[in-house]
């Protein structure tokens, strides 16, 4: 008999919110560095509720805009894209050195992660940085089309990827996420969130906006947003 795949529950937080009231049902933590939000902090205090709470650490980082959250494309140079993720993922370890936290993975944030599945270039800037500071950090990455290019493209880094899937999350047929631009983007009832995590954890699928069903079993962790009410209240249903 086939072991039941154990997902790992990862959500964004040290955005400012009440991340009390799902740090305690995580596995990972993807910790905002300072750019699209938070500061330090945040950052502290988001570092020790994942100890105390036994959640794996990962580096958040953004696009350096707190006024769209990080959910809008900026036209950066790749010197100054490089510099602001390696000064966002090197700020995240140095706290967490200090409270004696290992910070494990990386996970772009909004706008730069959907960059980084579209642009090949962008992917590539992102793993050199990740893998200059270290090459025993994970990469974390949405499944997409694209997937065996960027697995291989990680690896030519020494990076390995951790895959990952959203339970609160409209997608388009070609795998993508809806553009938040669209107001059914991120799901808003507790249950709709309950049952898409259902339909990950038992058929590893997810259900495309227009009923296309899209095969996620590459995916090892799926993800909720902390800032969003509803996905707390359903990880809370789907935990209990």
């Amino acid at each position: 008999m086939t072991e039941k795949k154990q997902w790992k529950l990862n959500a964004d937080v040290g955005e400012g919110c009440q991340d009390q009231l799902i740090m305690p049902y995580l596995d990972c933590a993807n910790i905002a560095c300072g750019a699209h939000a938070g500061d330090i902090d945040v950052m502290q205090q988001t570092l020790a509720l994942a100890r105390d709470n036994q959640v794996i650490v990962g580096a958040h980082p953004g696009y350096p805009d707190k006024e769209n959250f990080g959910r809008h494309s900026l036209a950066m140079s790749a010197e100054e894209l490089a510099q602001t993720l390696r000064d966002q993922i090197l700020l995240l370890i140095h706290l967490a050195r200090e409270q004696k936290i290992q910070v494990v993975y990386v996970k772009p944030h909004g706008a730069l992660n959907h960059d980084m599945l579209q642009k090949p270039d962008i992917f590539a800037l992102i793993c050199q940085q990740v893998a200059d500071i270290d090459k025993n950090l994970v990469l974390m990455v949405p499944t997409n089309a694209q997937h065996v290019q960027q697995e291989y493209m990680a690896a030519q880094y020494g990076l390995s990827i951790w895959w990952e899937v959203f339970a609160d999350r409209a997608y388009e047929p070609n795998g993508l996420l809806r553009s938040r631009q669209f107001s059914d983007a991120l799901y808003s009832d507790p249950q709709q969130i309950v049952e898409q995590l259902n339909l990950i954890q038992e058929q590893e699928k997810i259900m495309a906006i227009d009923g296309t069903p899209l095969e996620v079993s590459l995916a090892q962790t799926v993800c909720v947003h902390g800032d969003n009410a509803s996905s707390i209240a359903a990880v809370q249903i789907w935990k209990n």
